[in-house]
């Protein structure tokens, strides 16, 4: 967008010094200024619609439009313009006097006019060390700021460390929240019933549902975590190690033998699990000690 303006302030400054020519030129000179001041305009209006036509002119007259020098030469013209309109006016109000009338006058309007193209080019010098000032602020400018952002920017290596922060942080935190479900596990460990001993088969049942409710719950509340599947582990190996047991024990007189062989696959399962819970929770408690640690240290790496 700064790029367009910047284009169209061009068009419009060729526009007006050709506007300037046509107001000093006669007969068919004047139109012909008329018609370039015209035709600069409109492009400067149009540009927004003109510059998608054809790239590479729209590219070469970029390259122009934003040139410094481009813009030095049109400055310099415009001066010579000016200086000589002023003059121009000035000589109409006042008339060179005829030299074989007054040849003293005349010596004097050739001085004068001599002196006046000095006094432009001395302006003209100024102001283009004027422009080259101008320049060189700028691109000390743009300098500086290049490497202010620099900088500011975060390096590789410090973002990496943030990362892990982070990570650490969201690792501490899930291992925390699993912990606390690992205790409520082992707290909520279905203890013996009160009608216990199980002499018959409804005892049986009923006491078989709770276990396997228990070890649903427990495995619901652990599934997502690195506790998840370690546990299911644990219940398809006590599942197997009941069966085995079954090989070689004789079931209780009175109790049917395939709800027997649930409970006591049920009854296996829990003791394993609870010997699991309490396993996992002295590793948990020892692996968040040494997370704190590490996230102790953690603020002296981003120093």
């Amino acid at each position: 967008m700064h790029g367009d303006l910047e284009i169209q302030i061009f068009f419009f400054a060729s526009a007006f010094l050709a506007g300037v020519e046509a107001m000093k030129a006669e007969d068919w000179r004047r139109w012909a200024f008329w018609g370039v001041c015209g035709l600069f305009a409109a492009i400067g209006f149009g540009w927004y619609w003109l510059k998608g036509i054809y790239p590479p002119v729209t590219g070469w007259v970029t390259e122009i439009a934003t040139s410094p020098q481009s813009w030095f030469v049109l400055i310099v013209l415009g001066l010579v313009l000016l200086a000589i309109t002023g003059r121009k006016s000035k000589s109409k109000e006042s008339p060179i006097p005829d030299s074989s009338k007054d040849p003293v006058g005349t010596e004097v309007t050739v001085s004068e006019i001599v002196a006046r193209l000095f006094q432009i080019e001395k302006e003209n010098e100024a102001n283009n060390n004027e422009l080259r000032r101008i320049l060189n602020d700028v691109m000390q400018k743009q300098a500086l700021l290049e490497t202010q952002f620099k900088q500011a920017m975060p390096s590789a290596e410090m973002i990496r460390q943030l990362n892990r922060t982070a990570l650490l942080l969201s690792i501490s935190a899930t291992d925390t929240m699993y912990r606390q479900r690992l205790n409520e596990a082992l707290a909520n460990d279905p203890k013996q019933p009160a009608d216990f001993p199980i002499d018959t088969d409804d005892k049986m049942s009923r006491e078989t549902g709770r276990l396997n409710e228990y070890l649903e719950d427990v495995a619901a509340n652990l599934m997502g975590s690195r506790w998840g599947n370690e546990l299911a582990n644990v219940v398809r190996n006590a599942e197997v190690e009941a069966d085995n047991d079954l090989l070689r024990m004789t079931v209780p007189q009175g109790l049917h033998p395939a709800r027997y062989r649930l409970f006591h696959i049920a009854n296996m399962c829990r003791d394993r699990t609870k010997a699991f819970l309490e396993r996992s929770i002295t590793e948990a408690t020892e692996s968040d000690r040494q997370m704190l640690q590490m996230l102790r240290d953690r603020p002296q790496i981003h120093k």
